[in-house]
């Protein structure tokens, strides 16, 4: 699944300390990216992760905006695929 994160102007929203209990994040190195210290996030607002079977129909990302971003994450902006 791929989470693409923007604001209401439809700008990618930039997030950090990216964390889930649902599956695994996807650290590409280009969307998600891990720091030094382990933390991972995102420049791009663009989220991949693989979802177990233990996940309920519910998927959950926990997540910090990044310092700097003007606008708040909006879910009608926002896109999720499969």
């Amino acid at each position: 699944m791929t989470m693409a994160i923007k604001d209401s102007d439809g700008n990618d929203v930039g997030l950090q300390n990216l964390t889930t209990n649902s599956g695994d994040i996807t650290v590409d190195g280009t969307n998600v990216v891990q720091d030094e210290w382990g933390n991972l996030y995102t420049d791009t607002g663009v989220i991949a992760m693989t979802v177990t079977d233990a996940a309920s129909n519910v998927v959950h990302v926990f997540t910090t905006q990044q310092p700097g971003q003007n606008w708040e994450p909006d879910f009608w902006t926002s896109t999720v695929t499969n």
